[in-house]
């Protein structure tokens, strides 16, 4: 019997936790064979399961057959689905298990049994302890696991398994949304989660359908339940999220670290990391905390078959490094607690959540590596297969950022790859927290090794890895990086002529540039295949014929609109064609699935600027800076808005940055925001920020005359407003004369009448700040030091130019009026 709402059988949460400590003897079971399956699907032996007599004929024959179809397997499930229509829940414990058993094939091992394998079947890829290479032809389920146009890998295993899960969990789910109560949604998020996690690209459809699944589980979630479950419920969703790049992510896990009480925090304290380092320093470290130590997902630490489990851990391969440290030794022990299964988990989330939320920076990994050293020193006893898994890749792909732990990453990921053909852990040991972790498929796994392998420049290697796994582009790219791009294309069109497929054709257009072979992947796709229409579109791109390159795009965002680089490719070509609107609106869908995507940003801010929207432009220009803040030219993109959009003092804080980069400072700028700081009704507010930046700028500013002539202006505006006369301007003044000297060089080769205008004009200034200043002694000298230098420069002007020139006029002009302060001190006298 089905219960209804929000409430669950008492079985139900062991199920979902994969824990068969919890499954208590007194549990009740509506039927003999709803016990059988749990305690079955708990203990790790789905075959069981999958080979209940009751449903032999229709299922268990095909799992041994050598070929058998597709309708075959769609035809089985209908019959059972049928029969047990009013035994909902068998349905429900036969896709779990099915579910599992596709989990156990593709992500954490070990084999699953010959009983329920069919290793020579068109539906599975033999992957045995013998023989490590991929056999297989092409699965007949592809085309139902493709969604939005986006294909699944073509090589992941016992496709059959996921389409039985999703078939008797959600296609054929006999119980109405009412009746469901979280578990079924739960399951159902897990079943929807693994599926876009075989394809290639984000899926729109299933990132919907997984979102309502988990929204539905933490509404009818009871009010009471455990609070670690609870925990990795959020954990499980912001997990969903992380995979679409979502900011709701961080929400989910604030959620995860309220239910479960972890309290932590990063600190310093005094270490070494190095063998030779004489001195300590003060290093990132993470404090953590568990509310509950012994709770309900943590009791099976006591089981005989997890305590041996301890043994076979994945190994971590020695330092090769002679310099650094096995781990870093502090001045005073570490006081580490036990954490619950849950909190590592957590840490580990919360440690991806870190880089999601900064740029890539030393910094971040920096922060992000205390999370995992504090998981990375559970006690043994408090160790689990997964986690430990899961800890010792986020640190490999930290590792291999450095040089000194560079090799001991590509070890440690090869350890990772491999341990999938141990026997030992068992499934029991592996499976339990497979769908809170962010732990990879093992295609993908293998994948990464492979662009680990071609980032050390040992692109043979890496071939090899690629060619066994049949992923095209990453062969392409090796073969380009070998100069043999015709081998290649060989080996591609040799596999065109045994199974043509749209894949495949658009790898040769990939080759040979040629928009036909896209046409025929998209003809044979039957204009499903998404990569065609991406392809074609981006070498219509790279010939610049925008109209058809916006036509593919469009074809192709049709099918898969979450495919975030193709939104940037359209708004491009948009923009190209002057479609302002369009451009807008393909940007925006852009930085929507990439909030941390600098030049969408920069790109949406233009076309805000061209849709004569400044406000719109300044913001849009902000986040572009805040996800790429060393690039000075989105900086300077920053401050043209913020002057259109009359954002005074959002552009000081550009000018500065730009200062800091380059060193650059903007003549125009900086008299356009010195005109504003003057005038009356804004002084108070921008005149501060202002002086800050004339700061930097006297100090590591690239300044002509120019530059030094406005902040005399400035420095001559103040004293005139203050009623003082100080040495500030007279010190501006002299900088400025020295600087358009310097432009000249030798006087005598320089007949640029325009500089001689500059000459004269910072003369007069110079010659004004002398005469200003006050004080009887102090005018008799300034008065004569304004004379020699009229004097010195008058002369050259006069040998280079001649007499008759307009700038001569002007110094006679300035002498006349060095003459008559003198004549007036002389009067004074």
């Amino acid at each position: 019997r089905m219960e209804k709402g929000g409430n669950s059988s008492a079985w139900e949460v062991p199920l979902l936790l994969l824990d068969k400590t919890q499954l208590q003897d007194n549990n009740t079971f509506t039927s003999e064979s709803h016990s059988k399956a749990v305690k079955a699907i708990l203990q790790g032996d789905f075959a069981q399961v999958l080979l209940t007599p009751e449903i032999s004929p229709p299922l268990s024959a095909l799992f041994k057959n050598d070929e058998p179809s597709f309708d075959e397997y769609e035809n089985a499930c209908s019959q059972i689905s049928n029969l047990y229509e009013k035994d909902p829940y068998f349905l429900y414990l036969y896709g779990v298990a099915s579910l599992l058993v596709f989990v156990q094939s593709n992500w954490t091992g070990p084999e699953i049994p010959d009983s329920i394998r069919n290793p020579s079947s068109t539906l599975s890829t033999s992957v045995t302890a013998n023989e490590n290479t991929y056999k297989t032809k092409d699965s007949p389920f592809l085309n139902f696991f493709t969604v939005d146009g986006e294909y699944p890998y073509r090589h992941t295993r016992h496709l059959q398994f996921l389409f039985i899960a999703k078939t008797f969990l959600i296609d054929k789910n006999p119980l109405s949304s009412e009746n469901q109560n979280f578990t079924q949604s739960w399951w159902q998020a897990r079943c929807t989660f693994i599926h876009q996690q075989i394809l290639f690209n984000p899926s729109s459809l299933l990132k919907k359908t997984g979102e309502d699944n988990f929204q539905s589980a933490l509404k009818s979630i009871p009010s009471d339940s455990n609070p670690l479950l609870l925990t990795q419920l959020h954990i499980e969703f912001a997990l969903f999220l992380h995979y679409y790049d979502q900011d709701q992510c961080r929400n989910q896990l604030q959620e995860a670290q309220v239910a479960s009480g972890l309290t932590f925090h990063l600190t310093g304290k005094l270490g070494k990391r190095t063998k030779y380092q004489e001195f300590e320093t003060p290093l990132l470290t993470l404090i953590a905390n568990s509310s509950s130590p012994a709770t309900l997902l943590d009791t099976s630490s006591t089981d005989s078959s997890s305590n041996n489990s301890i043994h076979t851990l994945p190994k971590e391969p020695e330092n090769l490094d002679d310099l650094l440290l096995p781990e870093s030794k502090y001045s005073t022990p570490l006081e580490i607690t036990h954490l619950n299964k849950m909190d590592q988990i957590l840490l580990l989330c919360l440690c991806l959540d870190v880089k999601n939320n900064n740029p890539k920076h030393g910094l971040t990994s920096a922060e992000m590596l205390p999370y995992i050293e504090r998981v990375h020193k559970t006690a043994d006893g408090y160790r689990n297969w997964m986690i430990h898994s899961t800890c010792l890749l986020l640190k490999s792909r930290l590792e291999s950022e450095r040089s000194h732990t560079a090799d001991r990453a590509l070890l440690q990921l090869q350890v990772l790859v491999d341990q999938f053909l141990d026997v030992d852990p068992p499934n029991t040991e592996r499976l339990p927290f497979i769908f809170c972790t962010p732990f990879p498929a093992r295609f993908w796994l293998e994948k990464e090794l492979g662009e680990k392998y071609l980032s050390f420049g040992a692109a043979a290697s890496a071939l090899a890895i690629f060619s066994r796994l049949e992923m095209y582009d990453e062969i392409i790219l090796c073969y380009r990086i070998m100069n043999k791009l015709t081998l290649a294309e060989s080996i591609v069109r040799d596999r065109l002529k045994i199974h043509p497929t749209p894949e495949l054709y658009c790898h040769l257009g990939d080759l040979l540039h040629d928009e036909i072979y896209y046409q025929q992947s998209w003809e044979l796709s039957r204009s499903r295949y998404a990569r065609a229409q991406r392809s074609l579109g981006a070498l219509y791109l790279r010939r610049e014929d925008w109209e058809r390159a916006i036509e593919a795009f469009d074809l192709s965002l049709n099918l898969n609109p979450l495919h975030k680089g193709i939104w940037f490719s359209l708004g491009f070509a948009c923009m190209r064609t002057l479609q302002w609107e369009r451009a807008t609106r393909a940007f925006g869908r852009c930085v929507l699935l990439d909030n941390e995507n600098a030049d969408a940003w920069s790109n949406l801010g233009a076309m805000y600027r061209q849709l004569q929207k400044p406000k719109e432009a300044v913001l849009a220009l902000k986040e572009a800076v805040r996800c790429n803040y060393d690039d000075y030219k989105i900086w300077e993109n920053y401050i043209i808005v913020c002057n259109e959009a009359q954002e005074w003092q959002r552009m000081i804080e550009g000018m500065k940055r730009v200062l800091t980069l380059n060193g650059s400072v903007d003549k125009d700028w900086l008299k356009l925001i010195i005109m504003e700081a003057s005038k009356e009704n804004k002084q108070d507010s921008l005149e501060k920020r202002l002086e800050e930046y004339l700061k930097q700028v006297r100090e590591k500013g690239k300044m002509d005359w120019e530059h030094w002539k406005v902040l005399g202006d400035w420095e001559q505006w103040k004293e005139e407003r203050e009623g003082k006369k100080g040495k500030e301007v007279l010190e501006m003044r002299m900088k400025e004369m020295r600087a358009c000297e310097g432009e000249a060089g030798d006087w005598g080769g320089n007949r640029d009448e325009k500089w001689m205008e500059r000459i004269v004009e910072s003369t007069g200034d110079l010659v004004e700040a002398y005469l200003r200043m006050e004080g009887k002694d102090e005018r008799k000298k300034n008065v004569y030091l304004a004379k020699m230098h009229w004097n010195r420069i008058m002369k050259r002007i006069e040998a280079s130019f001649g007499a008759e020139k307009e700038g001569v006029r002007k110094m006679k002009e300035i002498g006349e009026t060095i003459t008559k302060r003198e004549k007036e001190l002389a009067e004074d006298q």
